[in-house]
């Protein structure tokens, strides 16, 4: 398992047709991360990988948006004109109990 989550997205960088923008912004309070990774294919959304068993259940890749799901609070995806799309998350730290 990789130590950085951005390096997930970093391993693309340098492929052609796969540009992307990468965006985090700290919430007041430094309680919020929004996350949006834009890139080009809108014609490709994302979808949560189902769960496998068997011999390849640890792929290599695939992995990210079920990471996502597991640690966002929420997430969605929006158009990004004129054909791409953006890939946004919402992290809050847990409440002080």
């Amino acid at each position: 398992m990789q130590r950085h989550p951005w390096r997930a997205v970093e391993q693309h960088r340098n492929v052609p047709g796969r540009c992307f923008r990468l965006t985090l912004t700290l919430g007041p309070g430094a309680d919020r991360l929004r996350v949006e990774v834009t890139d080009a294919r809108g014609d490709l959304w994302p979808w949560p990988a189902p769960a496998e068993d068997g011999p390849d259940a640890l792929p290599t890749g695939g992995r990210g948006l079920t990471l996502v799901t597991a640690l966002a609070d929420h997430w969605d995806c929006a158009p990004y004109p004129p054909s791409g799309k953006t890939v946004r998350a919402v992290l809050t730290t847990p409440a002080d109990g």
